[in-house]
């Protein structure tokens, strides 16, 4: 569930880019037709913003979506204590130990 949410954002992020671009184009004077390799170097700049985004975003709902404090969870605006470092079997945010 937490990766189709992942890919909904991302397509957002994407339609969000690409209407802005859309939207600047009508609006100029000179109408120039973007070549395939401006079209997939503002696809590259709008994931590069993008993806961190939605990483965050999903790992602020996987670290929040507890009804009370546990180890490696604990509700908005509240605390959770890890008493020991995460080892390499956990999954809930991606690449802790990096």
């Amino acid at each position: 569930m937490v990766l189709r949410r992942t890919g909904i954002l991302v397509l957002l992020v994407f339609l969000l880019g690409f209407t802005l671009i859309a939207s600047a184009q009508q609006k100029s004077q000179v109408k120039a037709k973007m070549t395939p390799s401006e079209v997939e170097k503002i696809a590259k700049e709008a994931f590069i913003f993008g993806y961190p985004l939605v990483l965050m975003d999903v790992t602020r709902q996987v670290g929040t979506a507890c009804p009370s404090p546990t180890a490696m969870c604990a509700p908005i605006n509240q605390f959770a204590h890890a008493p020991t470092f995460p080892d390499p079997t956990f999954t809930d945010v991606v690449s802790p130990n990096a």
